[in-house]
């Protein structure tokens, strides 16, 4: 299915999303592609900041969930 996106970015109420407005189209797949990106980009903040020594619990403090500090640690350590 063809869609156009609004390239003027529209504030969105939910948090997590960019903001931008589908004019055509359902935009499942945009919205599923830009949620997996959101998650791989925070896991990946997050393996960042235990090579930089950031205690478990500041990054707790930083927002992040200890479901994505056990995951990101696992990838981290995996790919030693």
């Amino acid at each position: 299915m063809k869609f156009l996106i609004n390239l003027e970015a529209q504030k969105s109420s939910a948090p997590g999303k960019l903001g931008y407005h589908l004019e055509k189209g359902d935009g499942k797949g945009i919205e599923k592609g830009i949620e997996k990106g959101i998650k791989k980009e925070r896991l990946n903040a997050i393996g960042r900041m235990i090579k930089a020594n950031v205690t478990k619990e500041q990054i707790i403090a930083f927002g992040y969930t200890e479901e994505e500090f056990t995951e990101a640690g696992s990838i981290l350590y995996a790919s030693v």
